[in-house]
């Protein structure tokens, strides 16, 4: 559809693909802890791989559907992932409400808002880190010219001296050529003339 690539909402739809594997894997440990289920058990093994079959294709489905102009919805399994991952969250939420209750919403808070900072700091250095490498990359080619033209000025004053020579001699239908071209083209003018 695109339709979110046009409008310039990129972050808006990567923020969704990570918001719904972020709440797939909160559902792993909230349906451990609230259940009960050890970390060994078969099940919350086959759930973990059951989940990781399902999350690869339907992410495949949901950039083909938010890249391609031409699709317009998106693939069955996406939906089952959103309908597995929304479900097993409202397993959490209803069968978790004494445990949700016992939480401390400052320390949460205070939590995102460190995650957030780092993230920001992290993303910064990033960025200064690729413009610090562009500037010594465009530095270095900057010196590779200098030292390119001081190190063959014969060169450049010859084919100077080559451009003012084919400049200075049009062909006979008043076009510009190397020398080469202009001594062949005579030579097949006189030939025509009987010369």
């Amino acid at each position: 559809m695109n339709i979110y690539l046009r409008r310039g909402t990129r972050a808006f739809v990567i923020e969704r693909v990570l918001s719904s594997l972020q709440i797939a894997e909160l559902n792993t440990f909230f349906l451990k802890h609230i259940l009960e289920v050890p970390t060994g058990h078969p099940l919350s093994v086959g759930r973990i791989l059951l989940i990781a079959a399902i999350s690869a294709p339907s992410l495949r489905q949901y950039y083909t559907y938010v890249t391609d102009p031409h699709c317009s919805r998106v693939g069955t399994q996406c939906w089952v992932f959103c309908a597995v991952t929304l479900t097993e969250a409202l397993i959490c939420v209803k069968l978790g409400a004494d445990l949700f209750a016992l939480t401390e919403a400052t320390s949460i808070v205070g939590w995102l808002l460190f995650m957030m900072a780092l993230s920001v700091i992290c993303v910064y250095l990033c960025v200064e880190y690729a413009r610090w490498q562009n500037e010594r990359l465009r530095q270095a080619d900057e010196r590779a010219e200098a030292a390119a033209r001081e190190s063959s000025p014969k060169k450049s004053r010859s084919l100077n001296f080559v451009q003012e020579y084919v400049d200075s001699n049009p062909v006979e239908n008043g076009e510009q050529g190397s020398p080469g071209k202009v001594k062949r083209r005579s030579k097949a003018a006189k030939g025509k003339t009987g010369t």
